[in-house]
């Protein structure tokens, strides 16, 4: 602060206006452009402006990345260098913010793929699983109730009416035809046998779920040419 006397008062004002005109003429005028400016929070404006205003620095914000400082040259060297460093920090705060997003992103990514591909891993396994156990259970020799001749060469065996088999085929034949069944026979046959129990096992080692759907078909011939069918 100045105090200023005279003997007049337009000495004074004179005397003042002098001062003002140079120290005016100290003053510069500093401009700092940089786009990281955009990127400071309101904590670094913060900083930035009390700095300023320590050092009697008038600071105005043009745009979204201009500052413009008003001041002495060393003063307002002085801020821009605190400026530009809190836009370099603020700068590489952010691209290492932008770096973890992406690096999680991508490892929440791997863990799903991950995830996907051992759930189908686990599927697979359990497919092999059902398929190794298979032969034990679908692929068997002969049927338990077939007779020991009926292993070895062709067989008619009639079954009894009493016979759950004997129940069960009439079941199946009434569910298409009405008609009086007088004789059911069970036909051994091991030479069609092993063909027909060979395609169930590969069919059934194609499919998805593991399981072979064998279904029972009906067919109608003369008396005389029974004995031809089931010794083919």
């Amino acid at each position: 602060f100045f105090r200023l006397t005279g003997p007049t008062v337009l000495a004074v004002q004179t005397v003042r206006q002098g001062i003002a005109r140079r120290i005016n003429s100290s003053l510069k005028q500093r401009i700092v452009n940089d786009p990281n400016v955009e990127v400071l929070s309101a904590q670094d404006e913060a900083h930035i402006e009390r700095q300023a205003a320590d050092c009697r620095v008038q600071i105005s914000y043009q745009d979204m990345s201009t500052i413009i400082l008003h001041g002495s040259n060393s003063d307002t060297a002085s801020i821009e260098t605190v400026i530009l460093s809190k836009c370099n920090t603020a700068m590489q705060m952010l691209m290492s913010q932008a770096a973890k997003q992406q690096k999680d992103a991508l490892e929440n990514f791997a863990h799903s793929v991950q995830k996907r591909a051992s759930d189908k891993l686990c599927k697979v396994s359990a497919k092999l699983s059902r398929m190794q156990q298979m032969p034990a259970q679908v692929v068997e020799e002969f049927p338990t109730n077939w007779t020991a001749k009926g292993r070895k060469a062709i067989q008619l065996v009639p079954l009894s009416s009493s016979d759950q088999e004997y129940k069960y085929v009439v079941t199946l034949f009434n569910k298409t035809a009405r008609r009086t069944v007088t004789k059911v026979e069970r036909v051994e046959n091991p030479t069609l046998y092993r063909p027909f129990r060979a395609e169930v096992k590969s069919l059934t080692e194609l499919t998805c779920s593991g399981q072979c759907e064998v279904k029972h078909l009906w067919h109608g011939s003369a008396y005389d040419s029974l004995t031809k069918i089931y010794c083919t």
